[in-house]
């Protein structure tokens, strides 16, 4: 019995080797395929380009080429996602992965017909312009006979032209038009450019910055987010310096009562900038579209990092009711994490918010606190923050 035990264990030990190493086979196969397919296209697309040039395609077949060529680019990007899938379904879930097994030779099948099509009219184009320029020679078609008097007449009138000095008239097929040239090479280089303006953006945000490859609309979303941050940022800038600047001109009274007193002059206040008063005012300037209104950012919350988190809501006082309602008699210690070693300061004193600026509030209570308070401005996510004086605050519905 020991002995059909072990058999059995072995034989499914060998099953499973064998399925494994058909897997990694399966998997090199298919994006050697791929590779071969990718390769293809841009070989006819080269040749495509050459007659192009040459001025042996018409604007039609121009627009039916670009048209297949889209369809191949298409079928060879879902067959290299359908191989990806493959790769990252794990054999746990055989029957997924036999199904994604199927979708991959059924890709590969249709990027093979798609490249297929698009070779078929770069042939069909290139054959039509060769023999639209037949030239006579030995074994050539009935009618050839008279290409020595065809030449004969051609090196005459080379001769009258040159000695009258006029152009040559020919009835052959005359150079391409560069614009639709020029247009393809344009393209490519935008997108060119496009793409290291991505590269460098994802590399000027904070959140990003380690990530080796992000995808575009990670970046575009993190950089509507890093605005925002920077936005609320400049608000909490702003009244701190009102705070500063009130406290400045309390001082400043005192002290010039008792410079009255004393018979002395009064202090002045100090002249300010252009960029102190903007500042001071909290005013933010944001781009307007054509119809002249302010772009309004979409709500991009990037610290939702779990799924978990989608049942919260996230209360929160906006930069115009922190001006104002707000109890600065009152406050909340603002203690950073004891791993932060980049904070300004040990304690940061934080207001007191008003009842009327939430309609839900909890106290702080014992326990982990991140699940109660999250900092909205600390790309670590961090419950305390030295770069801001509000958490936000988390509720649960209901």
């Amino acid at each position: 019995m020991a002995e059909v035990t072990l058999g059995v264990l072995g034989a499914a030990a060998t099953v499973g080797a064998a399925q494994l190493t058909g897997a990694f086979g399966f998997t090199g196969r298919h994006e050697n395929s791929y590779r071969e397919e990718t390769l293809e296209t841009r070989r006819i697309m080269n040749d495509f380009l050459a007659n192009l040039k040459s001025g042996d395609v018409t604007p039609d077949e121009e627009r039916e080429f670009m048209g297949i060529r889209g369809e191949v680019i298409d079928a060879e990007n879902q067959y290299h996602k359908i191989i990806e899938d493959f790769k990252g379904t794990p054999w746990v879930h055989l029957g997924n992965k036999l199904s994604k097994r199927k979708d991959v030779r059924t890709k590969k099948r249709l990027a093979r017909q798609a490249n297929h099509s698009l070779r078929s009219l770069n042939e069909s184009i290139t054959s039509g312009s060769e023999t639209s320029s037949i030239c006579a020679s030995s074994g050539s078609p009935p009618g050839s006979s008279l290409a020595s008097e065809d030449i004969g007449e051609l090196a005459q009138e080379v001769d009258e032209s040159i000695s009258s000095g006029s152009p040559i008239s020919s009835s052959g097929p005359l150079p391409a038009s560069s614009p639709a040239v020029a247009a393809v090479d344009e393209l490519q280089d935008e997108r060119e450019a496009l793409g290291v303006y991505f590269h460098t953006l994802a590399l000027l945000l904070p959140d990003l910055s380690h990530v080796r490859d992000p995808s575009r609309i990670s970046i575009l979303r993190s950089s509507i987010a890093h605005i925002d941050i920077l936005e609320q940022h400049r608000a909490r800038a702003a009244q701190q310096l009102r705070i500063l600047k009130n406290e400045s001109d309390t001082h400043r009274r005192e002290v010039n009562q008792w410079r009255a007193r004393a018979g002395v002059p009064p202090a002045e206040e100090p002249p300010r900038s252009d960029v102190f008063v903007a500042v001071l005012s909290g005013e933010c300037v944001r781009p307007s579209n054509k119809d002249g209104n302010v772009i309004q950012l979409p709500s991009v919350d990037p610290y939702l990092f779990s799924a978990g988190q989608a049942d919260l809501v996230y209360y929160t006082a906006s930069p115009d009711s922190l001006n104002d309602g707000v109890d600065w008699s009152q406050s909340i210690n603002h203690q950073p994490l004891a791993s932060s070693t980049d904070s300004p300061c040990d304690t940061t004193r934080l207001p007191a918010i008003p009842a009327g600026q939430m309609t839900k509030q909890k106290e702080y209570e014992s326990g982990d606190p991140r699940k109660k308070y999250q900092c909205p401005l600390c790309p670590r996510g961090r419950l305390f923050c030295p770069f801001t004086h509000l958490p936000r605050l988390t509720v649960p519905f209901g």
